[in-house]
C-alpha cells in the first residue's frame, strides 16, 4: 500500500517563517522612517512659518539696528530675532538719502527626536535714519 503524504516539512515552515519576519521588519522600518521624515518635515515647516513671521512683523520704522528680542512659542520653538548695521562695502551710501539698510536675522530653534534642529532666515529693511523723520 502506498501513501501519499501531502504538506509542508518543518525546515520548509522555519525557511518561510524566516522570511516573513524579515520581510515584515524591513517594512516596519521603512514605515517607521517615513513617519520621522513627516514629523520633521512638519516641524520645519511650522519653524519657517514661525520665522517668517517675525521678519514680516519689521517695519520700517521699528527697525532699530543693535536691537535683539528672543522668545519661546507655545510648541517649544525658540526664537531670535536681532537686527544689525548692514555695511555694504562694495557700495557707498548716498549721505543725502534718508534711508539706510538693516540686516534683520531670525532663528527659530527647537529640540526633536533627541536633536536640536534649527531654521536660519535673513533679510535686509530699510530703516529711516535718524534726523531725517520729515519725510
Amino acid at each position: 500500500m502506498v501513501r501519499c503524504q501531502c504538506g509542508f516539512t518543518l525546515l520548509e515552515v522555519l525557511v518561510a517563517f524566516s522570511i516573513t519576519a524579515v520581510t515584515l521588519g524591513i517594512l516596519f522600518q521603512i514605515y517607521a522612517k517615513g513617519t520621522t521624515a513627516a514629523i520633521l518635515a512638519e516641524e520645519y515647516a511650522e519653524a519657517l512659518a514661525i520665522a517668517e513671521s517675525k521678519l514680516a512683523g519689521v517695519s520700517v520704522n521699528d527697525a532699530i539696528p543693535g536691537y535683539d528680542l528672543q522668545g519661546t512659542t507655545q510648541d517649544n520653538y525658540d526664537w531670535e530675532l536681532r537686527l544689525e548695521d548692514y555695511l555694504d562695502n562694495n557700495r557707498e551710501t548716498d549721505p543725502s538719502s534718508p534711508f539706510s539698510l538693516v540686516s534683520v536675522d531670525v532663528n527659530v530653534s527647537w529640540h526633536s527626536q533627541g536633536r536640536l534642529h534649527r531654521v536660519d532666515l535673513q533679510t535686509l529693511k530699510p530703516i529711516i535714519r535718524p534726523g531725517n523723520d520729515d519725510q
